[in-house]
């Protein structure tokens, strides 16, 4: 209404502006009686151009408020300057205010998102497996994996490595070596590695189940979850580890978690793709230390960070982490090894070191 009042004033004073200017035009005529006749007139035909209705939309599936508020900050171009919008969270309803075209547009774009959202469930498989073992699964999956499409991964590994990589291979070669995609670091012991194959779930979990009755692996976790669209999901175990700090003679009390956990947000996509935004950690106490008097724990963290694109019922492998141990073992017979200079030869000192890589499989499958 103000943009018609406005425009009609302009037009208004510009006529009355020119006629004045006219020798012919009559000067005692009455101004203010012609601008008020011409600005309701303008006003008038506004008005019944954009004629507003009210209209009532209750939602099955979708959530008001969210696409509510695309309507209002103009995300979804639909609402006109005229329109309202009316959010009642409780009955899950839109109450929109605007004329017929805009009302007619935004029902056709409700219609379209109000449809019950497909879930998917999601089965990991958290495991510190030996070189052997991830060769002996290299082998598995190079006699089953079919051809992928290239897909773009940014990944995280420990807020170390940050690296862009394209899946662009078919995975054909028995060789877990050969299905790796390493990325050089600073620490040359550290490396991504990404593999994707269609493998049955169930054929998996018995893989991984007879490698860890031969020691080979050790399956940490197996959580499972079910979540729907572009909706987070997560799960984690562990123990929260107080910190005591001091501020002023003020002492305060803080946590901070070691846990094992997983989260996930699932963003279905056509053909039966699947794009994961995944965040898994593991996070363990780790060795005490010493400041300002105070003794305080640290946390040993292995995370990884990463974004990447399947289809339904593929299983992605993510690595890269790897746990080194060095042990000192010393055989020795009682007494004779203790006798001077002939005791060493009735000892012996071996060194085992061991490396165990972090390796977690993950598996969508729509529901």
């Amino acid at each position: 209404m103000k943009i018609g009042i406005l425009i009609a004033i302009l037009s208004m004073t510009t006529t009355i502006w020119a006629h004045t200017r006219d020798p012919f035009f009559p000067q005692n005529i009455n101004n203010e009686k012609i601008s008020s006749t011409f600005i309701e007139e303008r006003t008038s035909a506004t008005e019944q151009s954009e004629e507003l209705h009210h209209q009532l939309y209750p939602l099955n599936y979708a959530d008001a408020e969210r696409l509510g508020e695309q309507l209002t900050n103009h995300t979804i171009p639909l609402l006109s300057q005229q329109g309202r919008v009316i959010i009642d969270r409780e009955a899950n309803s839109l109450s929109i205010i605007d004329n017929s075209k805009t009302l007619s547009e935004i029902e056709d774009w409700l219609k379209l998102r109000d449809t019950p959202q497909q879930q998917v469930h999601i089965t990991a498989h958290i495991v510190s497996s030996s070189q052997d073992a991830l060769n002996e699964l290299g082998t598995q999956w190079g006699l089953q994996a079919l051809k992928t499409q290239t897909e773009a991964t940014s990944t995280t590994v420990s807020n170390t490595i940050s690296a862009t990589s394209s899946l662009n291979s078919a995975l054909s070669t028995p060789s877990l070596s050969a299905l790796s995609l390493h990325q050089n670091t600073k620490n040359p012991l550290h490396y991504i590695a990404f593999n994707i194959a269609r493998i049955n779930g169930r054929l998996l979990e018995l893989e991984l189940s007879a490698l860890e009755q031969e020691k080979q692996l050790s399956i940490i976790a197996s959580p499972r979850l079910t979540t729907a669209h572009e909706k987070t999901a997560s799960i984690k175990q562990g123990t929260e580890i107080p910190y005591v700090s001091r501020d002023n003679e003020i002492t305060q009390v803080q946590f901070k978690e070691a846990v094992l956990g997983m989260e996930v947000t699932p963003i279905i996509q056509r053909n039966k793709k699947i794009r994961l935004i995944l965040k898994i950690s593991q996070n363990t106490p780790g060795i005490a230390l010493v400041q300002s008097g105070s003794e305080h724990l640290s946390i040993d963290k292995q995370e990884i960070s990463t974004e990447v694109a399947i289809r339904d019922g593929e299983t992605i492998m993510l690595g890269g982490i790897f746990q080194q141990k060095q042990q000192e073992h010393t055989a020795k017979i009682p007494f004779l090894s203790s006798i001077p200079l002939l005791g060493v030869l009735f000892s012996h000192k071996r060194d085992q070191h061991s490396r165990h890589e972090l390796v977690i499989f993950i598996t969508p499958k729509l529901i």
